[in-house]
């Protein structure tokens, strides 16, 4: 998905989250469809100016990744994985970091819809007691 069909579908009112995943779904076809670094298209992923969620939440604020990571600007998400794949050309790992990124935003969306909301914001707010960043690092000091 360019950024002139997300920004074309986000007129249209469809929910942010959902674009992304989409976007990321697109990307990791795409990623598998070629054989070579050198066949990749950079404006199906183009950082924030292709990312529905950065367009609508500006600066984060509102921003469910933001609020589920307790942090800005997708910090800890397989996004940076995929930058870093990027930046060494390394198509396995890039098709890697896109497929884990689709599996952290329905993740993401599952959350956002989710009867247990609020235990999950406690479970936030416990962990951060103890000195973690959020569930994920919680649950990855203590049980993987």
């Amino acid at each position: 998905m360019t950024r002139e069909e997300m920004l074309a579908r986000l007129e249209r009112g469809e929910d942010p989250l959902h674009l992304s995943i989409d976007k990321w779904y697109d990307l990791f076809c795409h990623l598998i469809s070629i054989n070579s670094i050198s066949d990749y298209d950079p404006s199906l992923q183009d950082d924030a100016n292709n990312c529905a969620l950065c367009e609508v939440h500006k600066g984060c604020r509102g921003c469910p990744i933001a609020r589920y990571m307790n942090g800005r600007h997708c910090l800890g998400t397989p996004f940076y994985d995929y930058q870093l794949a990027y930046s060494y050309r390394n198509l396995y790992e890039m098709r890697a970091a896109a497929l884990a990124e689709i599996h952290f935003l329905l993740f993401t969306e599952y959350l956002r819809h989710h009867p247990f909301r609020r235990l999950l914001y406690r479970l936030e707010r416990f962990a951060r007691r103890f000195g973690f960043r959020n569930i994920k690092e919680f649950i990855l000091a203590f049980f993987i």
